[in-house]
């Protein structure tokens, strides 16, 4: 079943990854003031992906350009043009760029291990610099985000491994994170649910609150029982 949730702003940061966040359940739907990051509004324009590069278009002059440093660049290959690797939630802070790659490692039992590493970056894709590390947690470019003031509210994904096969089992715990650009840090704020072939979305934030639905099976789809109609 999917639920329409609210999450108090006001006390994110008295929860942590150990504990499951207290979340109050909406009858009906209240509107709430979105923001995404997937593509991000700065100045007179927005952000946007064009395929796996970054590209800027300013709405007064409905010019487009790829961020790009270096001059009379192809914009084809991703070792030389800058414009390539910032797409996923790229924002703009303090006249630079901030945006997050996943990167995928073996952990210490030899499972594979989901990384989210925050990298900042000059305004034109250059000068690219590693911040900081959320281990075990993974947050595709396609996700839904929220920017309020200097943080960014986002769903974390923790995904289970088979140790026998070594993939996903599909069993997914899933958490509300805050990357905070002053502090360039992570911050876990808590569980908001887990289970087989569910999901948590951000829609947006209202009145100090973050409204967002979710939705999760005890077991797997193919073992539950139950049949789909169309």
């Amino acid at each position: 079943m999917i639920k329409i949730l609210a999450v108090l702003l006001a006390v994110l940061m008295l929860t942590s990854c150990g504990s499951r966040i207290t979340t109050e359940t909406l009858d009906g739907y209240e509107e709430s003031s979105a923001v995404y990051v997937f593509s991000n509004l700065y100045n007179n324009g927005e952000f946007y992906e064009d395929g796996e590069k970054l590209m800027y278009i300013d709405f007064t002059t409905m010019a487009y350009t790829y961020i790009c440093s270096k001059p009379n660049c192809l914009h084809n290959d991703p070792d030389e043009c800058t414009a390539y690797g910032i797409v996923n939630h790229p924002v703009a802070v303090n006249g630079g760029l901030y945006y997050f790659v996943q990167e995928t490692v073996t952990n210490s039992d030899g499972l594979p291990q989901n990384n989210l590493v925050a990298y900042s970056a000059s305004i034109d894709g250059s000068n690219r610099r590693k911040v900081t590390t959320a281990e075990n947690i993974e947050l595709y470019h396609s996700e839904k985000a929220l920017l309020v003031g200097n943080s960014l509210y986002f769903v974390g994904t923790e995904s289970e491994f088979d140790a026998v096969n070594f993939i996903a089992t599909g069993n997914e715990t899933f958490y509300l994170y805050r990357f905070d650009y002053s502090t360039e840090s992570f911050y876990c704020l808590g569980e908001l649910d887990s289970g087989y072939d569910g999901g948590v979305t951000i829609y947006g934030e209202y009145n100090g609150k973050i409204y967002l639905t979710e939705n999760a099976l005890d077991e797997p789809w193919a073992r539950s029982g139950k049949t789909l109609t169309i």
